[in-house]
């Protein structure tokens, strides 16, 4: 038996690609992230909030990667801002714990 699909508009179908996008962006265990030329986060999921111990996003985003995720070495002194700045950053990239 073949059932009958409904057809959505284009603007629907996009809506619902934009849905599953961001539910597969969710549910990965993997921090993803995306920056500004200038290193600042423009996106983020659910993982590196974790990872960062923040809350919301939204206390993330414009924040520079640099300083919340070099900001000093395990003996304690900072990482030079130039490390780690971002015109050095690749497009995407992948952060894991």
């Amino acid at each position: 038996m073949v059932s009958k699909r409904s057809r959505c508009s284009p603007a629907e179908a996009f809506v619902d690609k934009a849905e599953l996008g961001k539910l597969l962006l969710e549910s990965t265990g993997e921090a993803i992230c995306a920056s500004d030329m200038l290193g600042n986060y423009t996106f983020c999921n659910s993982a590196p909030l974790r990872l960062l111990r923040y809350k919301d996003p939204v206390d993330l985003i414009g924040k520079s990667m640099h300083d919340t995720m070099h900001h000093t070495r395990p003996n304690g002194t900072p990482y030079p801002g130039w490390i780690t700045s971002g015109w050095r950053l690749p497009d995407i990239w992948t952060l894991r714990d």
